[in-house]
């Protein structure tokens, strides 16, 4: 099976590693311009079809329960965004549910008072989407697409806070 490329299906896990391969795979097909912006030299019926194909093809990777998430985007773009989105939701689903406290005691009890803040309502946990997450830059696989966006510095684009008990503070 020399020259074909194996992309696993998407099951919502490992976002990052999925992405990779299916750049990969794309890029071996020529399919990979929708992946950023349209071209100034293609025609609009030219990027239509290239961008039907690079989708389709990323739909057919997709497990059926995550397929059903994309089922309405309409172009390559909205569909690695909605990807992107349901990755990191179950870690929110995670924060905010105490039933899953016991996959969360390594944590060092010194970050458990972000707990005492929810239940508080002093601070709220809210999606960040991938492309405007800076942390994200450390922990899942960047393409060459984002990099340039992330160069510009990740402490710029820190949302901040002033006064939590006389510190500033970073919403989450």
């Amino acid at each position: 099976m020399e020259g074909k490329i194996q992309v696993e299906r998407f099951n919502g896990s490992d976002f990052g590693f999925w992405r990779m391969q299916m750049e990969a795979y794309l890029y071996g097909k020529d399919l990979y311009a929708p992946l950023g912006e349209k071209l100034e030299k293609m025609s609009d019926d030219e990027w239509k079809v290239l961008d039907r194909k690079s989708m389709s093809a990323i739909i057919l990777s997709l497990s059926r329960n995550v397929a059903y998430h994309v089922k309405g985007a309409k172009s390559t773009k909205e569909v690695l965004q909605t990807l992107a989105d349901i990755d990191s939701q179950s870690a929110i689903h995670l924060a905010k549910n105490p039933a899953f406290h016991s996959r969360t005691k390594h944590i060092e009890v010194k970050y458990h008072f972000i707990w005492q803040l929810l239940e508080k309502k002093m601070l709220q946990l809210k999606k960040v989407r991938g492309d405007r997450n800076p942390a994200d830059m450390l922990t899942k696989a960047a393409t060459s697409l984002q990099l340039p966006g992330q160069r510009k510095g990740a402490s710029s684009q820190l949302p901040r806070k002033k006064d939590l008990f006389g510190y500033k503070y970073l919403i989450l």
